[in-house]
Order: structure tokens, then C-alpha cells, then sequence
């Protein structure tokens, strides 16, 4: 199991038992970890932070392979593409109101970027 927390640690903890035991721990952002998947086959985890930015990183070393930055807010969510193979495709979501989806297989900003704008005025 991963926990990450207010600091931008991650923490791996020994799911045999209590899950009181940590057996990995790295810093992975600045800021809170708010969100975090796990890609299907477990090698790739993706967090969400309140620094603005979503990372993907390699479980096995540690180490970000891949910084999602263009929102403008603090992420809320990140997911990656439902389906077996799908896990160059992720989705972020900000505070600001904006989704943006991301191709790990392309290199720059976000494939799509989406702001979802509340409809004003509405009668009911």
C-alpha cells in the first residue's frame, strides 16, 4: 500500500499485517500529496499535489520519469486510462476547474486541455 502525505512523501508500508511497517519512503513533491494511482501493472505510480503539479514516477527507482505542470490550482485527482496496456494515458484534474489529459509518449505540454466553466444565469 502507498501513502503519500502533507509533506510530499511517499511511504510504501508492509500490506502483511497492521500496515504499520514502512519499508520504502521518498519525497516525491514540495508540497501535499492529494491524489495517487497506481498504473495496472504496479511498475508506474501517479500523484496529484497541492504544488500544482502531477508526477508519474518509476516504483522501482523512486525517481520522477515524468512532470505533469500546466495547471494554474492545486491538482485534486489523477488517473490513468482504464485498460489493460493504457498506462501512457493519464488524466489530472485541478482546482481551477480544468482537466487535462496526458501521453507520456509525447513529451511536452498536455495532449488535451479542458476548463470546465459553471454555466451562469440559469432559471428554474
Amino acid at each position: 500500500m502507498a501513502v503519500g502525505d502533507e509533506e510530499g512523501y511517499v511511504r510504501f508500508l508492509d500490506s502483511d499485517g497492521e500496515f504499520s511497517q514502512i519499508f520504502l519512503s521518498f519525497q516525491a513533491h514540495g508540497n501535499a500529496i492529494i491524489d495517487m494511482a497506481f498504473s495496472e501493472d504496479d511498475y508506474l505510480l501517479a500523484t496529484a499535489s497541492g504544488d500544482q503539479t502531477g508526477r508519474v514516477i518509476d516504483v522501482m527507482a523512486q525517481k520522477p520519469i515524468s512532470v505533469l505542470s500546466h495547471h494554474t490550482a492545486s491538482l485534486k485527482q489523477i488517473r490513468f486510462q482504464p485498460g489493460r496496456g493504457a498506462s501512457c494515458v493519464l488524466a489530472t484534474s485541478g482546482r481551477d476547474g480544468s482537466i487535462q489529459i496526458w501521453d507520456l509518449r509525447c513529451r511536452g505540454g498536455p495532449v488535451q486541455d479542458v476548463t470546465i466553466v459553471p454555466e451562469t444565469g440559469l432559471h428554474h
